[in-house]
């Protein structure tokens, strides 16, 4: 009978000492998970690839043909065929007037967001006859969440 309860004191012991090591793993764990962060880079990231998506549709003439034959649909396919998760907005306006935007693509599924917006203004010039217009557009880029 002696046996019995010296063993009884061991178990009881080696589930107490198994709780402690569960319980410790734990908040290791939990400590990690709580402390993975964003990429620090992710800003750079996302300016960068605004400033590609602005370089790209001025010159490739997208910029151009928007406001010549008013038709967002070559834009708007290229901004649904940007990476997941990168949103855009492009804004077109007169350079005599920058607080009224005469064309507005965005990319399509993608809310308006105010966090780690970016935004970036490029100037182009259409032909039109013998005339030369100025405009500005006006890149929005976010992360969707």
């Amino acid at each position: 009978m002696t046996d019995l309860n010296k063993n009884g004191i061991i178990l009881s012991f080696d589930a107490l000492l198994a709780v402690t090591v569960v319980f410790f793993l734990f908040l290791v764990i939990n400590s990690n998970l709580a402390g993975i962060e964003e990429n620090p880079f992710s800003g750079i990231y996302l300016r960068e690839m605004a400033l590609d998506t602005a370089t790209l549709l001025e010159q490739s003439g997208k910029l151009e043909r928007l406001v010549r034959d008013n038709d967002s649909s070559q834009v708007r396919q290229f901004l649904n065929q940007l990476p997941g998760g990168f949103c855009t907005n492009v804004q077109v306006f007169n350079s005599t007037d920058l607080n009224a935007a005469q064309i507005v693509v965005s990319r399509d599924g993608c809310r308006d967001t105010t966090t780690d917006l970016v935004t970036l203004h490029r100037s182009f010039v259409v032909v039109q006859d013998l005339d030369a217009n100025y405009f500005v557009a006006r890149v929005d880029a976010w992360r969707q969440a």
